[in-house]
């Protein structure tokens, strides 16, 4: 009797061995998932956008030497015509884009003459971002929802009215990288940090500490349990 009581209290400590395990195994993957989550929600953001082709348009790099002028507001980021024949923007979103915005306008003390803006999205031509470009129109922010759309076209007609786009800005996922700041080890957590190469964003996550001193249950331990 007293040895079946001795079984009988192995087999409950080793059942609570082995519960102990399940339970700090669905910690590790609760914690695993929570940090994905968190990766997802910091996975949007805005950048901007540069072409991979332009015709007749001076380009604009950030630099605050170099600026064009816009209804007062001087830019230095985006894009200006060049000659009186088309000026083309052409943008690779490969689909991973969900919008793209930009603002339009006239360039100060430049030609007043009219101009066309026209959109192709994969191609097609959208009627409901075609603008008329005209000396004293006001500054234009457009927004263009892209989700799924692989290449984006701008032009503006041929023309001799001097016209410019700003802020050319795509919004979409992060281009992240990381490195280990703190190794994890048997008791301590490590930490992991991801930061945008685009935009500076950054995150951190926690690695979970090594397994190497989680219970483990011997084939002998595991036999005694029947």
């Amino acid at each position: 009797m007293k040895k079946q009581r001795n079984r009988e209290g192995k087999r409950q400590g080793l059942w609570q061995v082995l519960g102990f395990v399940v339970l700090l195994a669905a910690v590790f993957v609760f914690a695993g998932a929570f940090a994905k989550t968190n990766v997802l929600a910091e996975s949007v953001g805005e950048h901007d956008l540069l072409p991979y082709h332009t015709k007749n348009v001076n380009m604009y790099n950030g630099n605050p030497e170099y600026t064009f002028t816009m209804m007062g507001e001087k830019y230095t980021k985006g894009f200006t015509r060049t000659a009186f024949y088309e000026s083309r923007l052409l943008y690779n979103l490969d689909g991973e884009v969900s919008s793209v915005f930009f603002t339009v306008g006239h360039l100060d003390g430049g030609n007043t003459k009219a101009a066309g803006l026209k959109v192709y999205l994969d191609d097609i031509y959208q009627e409901s971002y075609a603008r008329t470009l005209t000396g004293d129109m006001m500054n234009e922010k457009i927004t263009i929802p892209t989700a799924g759309v692989r290449k984006l076209t701008v032009i503006i007609t041929e023309s001799d009215g001097d016209y410019g786009f700003a802020n050319v800005t795509k919004v979409g996922a992060h281009n992240y990288t990381s490195r280990i700041t703190k190794a994890a080890t048997a008791k301590e957590d490590g930490i992991r940090e991801y930061t945008c190469e685009d935009c500076g964003a950054t995150f951190a996550e926690t690695v979970p500490a090594r397994k190497d001193c989680e219970p483990y249950i011997f084939p002998y331990q595991a036999s005694q349990l029947n």
